[in-house]
């Protein structure tokens, strides 16, 4: 082997192998109409004051996730999730809204019946364990890798519906309570990572070493 192809092999070599899926930023949302005369609604503060119960909702849900992290477990439903990732969050509820932006626990990836479920999850004080999930149809044929970037919405026969539950996490909060709707609109986008630069510019560096050699053989 000539001394430049043996220079080439060894910056493959030194190069990182790409991981089976990188990390991407997931947003998620949808609209609709949703009936907010429920206990859930009062625990967080978006039950309506008066006048109709069922009002106009959206959420948006962008969170980071890498499906690769060694932090990475199946929940209950097998959705992979991660206890703390980045998380920027709104939930609008006629004129009232919750958001949320720092870290959290996040479930992102398709179930059993083939929905793609984005899920972030967030402790209360009154001791519930609080569940925003959103539940996309349409998204891919059957098999397709959940993590791939892509970008659709209602006019591409994507599908949605939001839930809400919020779980006793205290043994002392009384009940269960949860409520959801369907969407008339939704959209998921998946953004692939920018790669880092690092390794481009280990990739960059290798390859001037290995033209600077091929010169040197040349002249020589």
């Amino acid at each position: 082997m000539s001394r430049l192809s043996s220079c080439c092999a060894a910056i493959l070599l030194a190069l990182p192998l790409g991981a089976a899926a990188d990390p991407v930023t997931i947003v998620s949302e949808t609209r609709g109409t949703i009936d907010a005369n429920t206990l859930v609604m009062s625990l967080l503060d978006l039950y309506p004051e008066s006048g109709t119960t069922v009002l106009p909702f959206s959420v948006r849900i962008e969170t980071a996730f890498d499906p690769d992290s060694p932090e990475v477990y199946l929940d209950v439903e097998g959705l992979p999730t991660i206890w703390r990732s980045q998380v920027d969050f709104r939930l609008t509820v006629g004129e009232r809204s919750l958001s949320f932006n720092g870290m959290a626990r996040v479930s992102a990836g398709d179930d059993a019946w083939n929905d793609f479920r984005h899920r972030v999850t967030f402790s209360s004080p009154q001791g519930y364990e609080i569940y925003f999930t959103q539940a996309l149809t349409g998204w891919a044929p059957p098999d397709s890798d959940a993590y791939a970037p892509r970008a659709l919405d209602s006019a591409d026969g994507l599908r949605g519906s939001f839930g809400l539950l919020a779980y006793p996490s205290n043994p002392d909060a009384p009940g269960l309570w949860d409520t959801g709707a369907n969407a008339d609109y939704a959209s998921l986008r998946v953004i692939a990572a920018v790669p880092e630069p690092g390794q481009w510019g280990m990739l960059a560096a290798g390859l001037l070493v290995a033209g600077a050699g091929a010169r040197r053989l040349r002249r020589a």
